[in-house]
């Protein structure tokens, strides 16, 4: 199952970069909701891709993959989407450069 979950975590950093940017200053409510849609969409694609590449054997995981990728999906989510990045201060203009200009 490790190896099966290792491009779905790909995927999750792909998605939660992109939403990031448009859901990231948004309220928690909207956040939350997003995780959680962003989360069963990714996930359930992920598991019928990953069922039709093993020709079933996905199925026969010991735990449900379906359950356990929506559980990481969503905290991988969660987090990409409620880490806010400092805001950047700007650099006062170096002397060097104030004389160049």
């Amino acid at each position: 199952m490790a190896v099966w979950s290792s491009p779905l975590a790909f995927i999750v950093l792909a998605v939660g970069a992109t939403l990031r940017r448009r859901v990231a200053p948004r309220g928690p409510a909207l956040r939350g909701l997003v995780v959680i849609v962003a989360a069963a969409l990714v996930t359930f694609l992920w598991t019928l891709i990953a069922v039709a590449l093993s020709g079933g054997y996905a199925l026969a995981f010991d735990a449900n993959p379906l359950w356990c990728w929506f559980a990481g999906s969503a905290s991988g989510l969660w987090v990409a989407l409620s880490w806010f990045d400092p805001p950047r201060k700007q650099a006062p203009d170096s002397p060097s450069r104030q004389a160049a200009i």
